[in-house]
């Protein structure tokens, strides 16, 4: 893998992490200023997100997300972002920190995804599934070449 496809690859995750946590932002703050309450923007979430709202997703934003304290649901939100925008930074600054967190981050959400599909299946489960897995494999191989690329100046 040349360098120039590592750090572009590395920057196109970064990108979608920016993506991410701006999303999470942008809900935070309409809340926040009282544009809608809680409940009303999980379920404009399910909504346009096409979440199944029968499925296990749509349930968990539906019935647990949307009770939770204001201020319980602000700090995990902001930690939520922060943790997003960190992992962009790192991963645009090639930091191997930010490749690990990417990795652990991303491989996280396939068993929970495979099971999405297991009982709904549908192509946007199916393409979500598909994508985190490249990202997953990419982010291997380029955490592989920096592990060999460190022994051999250790060694």
């Amino acid at each position: 893998m040349t360098l120039l496809r590592r750090s572009f690859g590395l920057r196109a995750i970064a990108v979608f992490e920016v993506f991410k946590g701006s999303i999470a932002l942008f809900g935070f703050l309409w809340v926040a200023f009282g544009y809608d309450n809680v409940p009303s923007l999980m379920e404009r979430l399910v909504r346009y997100a096409h979440i199944n709202p029968e499925g296990r997703v749509a349930s968990f934003f539906l019935n647990h997300v949307a009770q939770f304290n204001p201020m319980m649901l602000a700090g995990v939100v902001l930690a939520y972002i922060t943790l997003r925008y960190a992992e962009a930074y790192g991963l645009w600054r090639e930091r191997h920190w930010a490749e690990w967190l990417a990795a652990v981050s991303a491989t996280i959400y396939i068993p929970l995804e495979i099971l999405e599909i297991i009982k709904h299946p549908s192509w946007r489960e199916v393409a979500a599934l598909v994508v985190n897995v490249i990202i997953v494999v990419f982010l291997a191989c380029v955490l592989w070449r920096t592990r060999s690329r460190i022994q051999r100046t250790v060694a």
